[in-house]
C-alpha cells in the first residue's frame, strides 16, 4: 500500500521528472471546505511555482518560508491546490526532465555563512517576521556557523521586481537582455556547492531560468565556475554569444532558432510561447495562463489537493481519482 502523498501522486497521476507544479496556498482562516472538492479553476490563485523531481523530496523550488533559511530547496509537498503540467513533444520533455535535474542541483547545493553573512543575505528590513527567530534558533553565538541555501530568496529584489512589473508589464517579453540572463542560467547549469546561481531568485524566476538553461544546454557551455555576466547588459548578443556556444551550434534546432533571432533581433521564438518570457519578471498566474494557452506544447495532466491530513487528486476533467485509502491520519 502507498504510505505517503508522494506515492500516491506517483502511482494516480504518474508525474514526470520536470513536470510543473502552479500552485495556490491556503490562506490565513481556509477551511476544508475550501479545497474539496476541486472542481475548476474559477477564483483560482495561482501564488507559487514549482517543478517535480521525485526523491523523498520530490518538490524543488525557491522557498522563503519554513523553518530552514529561504533559498531554493527540496521539500515534501505543501498545503494548497496544485495544478500539475508537462510537455507534449519529446524535445521538450528531455529539456524538462534536464530543468527539473538542474532545479535538484541548485536546491541540493549549500554554503556555510557565519552571523555576519546572515545578516548581509537576511538583513532585519526584509525579514522582520523572522529575524529574531532565526538568530535564536542558529546562532547561539557569535561564532556559529550554518548551513545556508547556496541561492537565497532575496525579499528586496524580489519585492523590487514584482514592483516593476506592476508598473510595467513589458518586462516579461523575452528580449536580448532576456537571452543574456538564459545564457548565464545555461553556464551555470551544473553548478554546486558552495557556489551560488544569483543574488536571489523568486519561485517562478528560478524555475524558469533552469527550464532555459536546460533548453539551450545543447549548444551552451557549462562552466566550472560562476562567471560574471554583467560586461554583457545591453549589449547586442551577436557581439559576445560565439564565446559561450558550442562549435556546430546552428545546425541543432534550438540553435537555428537561435540563429534566426540574432539575424532578426527578435528573440520571441526562441522557446515555446509558454516559455517566452524574461525569467526574472515572470509570475505564477501569467505562467499558469500561459501554460493553458500553449496546448501545442503543454498539457494539464491533473490537480491535487491537500490540506491537513488529507489529499485529493482530480484528471485533467477534474474528475476525482482519489483511492479510498488517501487520507493519511
Amino acid at each position: 500500500m502507498p504510505n505517503s502523498y508522494t506515492d500516491q501522486i506517483k502511482d494516480n497521476l504518474s508525474p514526470d521528472l520536470g513536470d510543473i507544479l502552479i500552485s495556490e496556498f491556503p490562506y490565513e482562516d481556509s477551511a476544508r471546505d475550501d479545497y474539496f472538492p476541486f472542481t475548476d479553476l474559477d477564483g483560482y490563485d495561482a501564488g507559487h511555482t514549482s517543478l517535480w523531481v521525485d526523491g523523498d523530496r520530490p518538490i524543488a523550488h525557491s522557498v522563503r518560508d519554513g523553518y530552514r533559511l529561504p533559498g531554493v530547496r527540496l521539500t515534501n509537498l505543501f498545503d494548497g491546490r496544485h495544478v500539475l503540467l508537462r510537455p507534449r513533444y519529446t524535445e521538450d520533455k528531455e529539456a524538462f526532465q534536464l530543468a527539473g535535474t538542474i532545479l535538484k542541483t541548485w536546491a541540493l547545493s549549500t554554503r556555510t555563512i557565519d552571523l555576519t553573512k546572515y545578516e548581509q543575505i537576511y538583513p532585519e528590513k526584509d525579514w522582520p517576521d523572522r529575524h529574531a527567530r532565526d538568530l535564536h534558533n542558529f546562532f547561539t553565538t557569535e561564532l556559529a556557523r550554518i548551513a545556508a541555501p547556496s541561492t537565497p530568496y532575496n525579499e528586496e529584489r524580489s519585492d523590487k521586481d514584482k514592483f516593476y512589473l506592476a508598473r510595467n508589464p513589458s518586462l516579461q517579453n523575452f528580449t536580448g537582455e532576456s537571452l543574456r540572463r538564459s545564457i548565464k542560467f545555461s553556464t551555470r547549469r551544473e553548478l554546486t556547492s558552495p557556489n551560488s546561481i544569483s543574488k536571489g531568485q523568486r519561485c517562478t524566476a528560478v524555475v524558469m531560468a533552469a527550464i532555459q538553461a536546460a533548453y539551450l544546454a545543447p549548444i551552451v557551455y557549462s562552466l566550472p565556475d560562476k562567471q560574471s555576466f554583467k560586461m554583457h547588459k545591453n549589449q547586442d548578443p551577436a557581439t559576445y554569444i560565439e564565446q559561450y556556444l558550442m562549435p556546430g551550434w546552428d545546425n541543432t534546432p534550438i540553435g537555428s532558432r537561435l540563429k534566426k533571432a540574432l539575424e532578426t533581433n527578435d528573440y520571441s521564438q526562441i522557446f515555446p510561447p509558454a516559455i517566452s518570457f524574461d525569467q526574472r519578471y515572470v509570475i505564477p498566474p501569467i505562467f499558469l495562463n500561459a501554460l493553458q494557452q500553449d496546448a501545442e506544447h503543454f498539457e494539464t495532466i491533473g490537480y491535487i489537493s491537500n490540506f491537513k491530513d488529507e489529499m485529493s487528486l482530480y484528471n485533467a476533467e477534474f474528475e476525482e481519482i482519489t483511492p479510498d485509502s488517501l487520507t493519511l491520519r
